[in-house]
């Protein structure tokens, strides 16, 4: 049993320093893509209205139907 706490405790210490080798390289391999965005010297235009039309849905008997759940009502 101590045999196998010696190996383990080994191979963790061995995953450790390479798992710490690897976060730096990744860090390094994705650095260009976090880079600071400078400001543009084009102004964005102030406001831009979009054309909006309004449609308005009108009730239809068929579509209003009484919950199928619950109930029934006595009328």
């Amino acid at each position: 049993m101590f045999a196998a706490h010696v190996i383990a405790t080994l191979a963790t210490a061995i995953l450790i320093t390479r798992g710490e080798e690897a976060l730096y390289a990744v860090a390094e391999w994705l650095r260009p893509l976090f880079t600071v965005l400078r400001l543009s010297p084009v102004r964005p235009p102030v406001r831009v209205d979009a054309v909006v039309q309004e449609h308005r849905l009108y009730a239809v008997p068929f579509l209003i139907s009484p919950p199928l759940r619950g109930p029934p009502t006595f009328r």
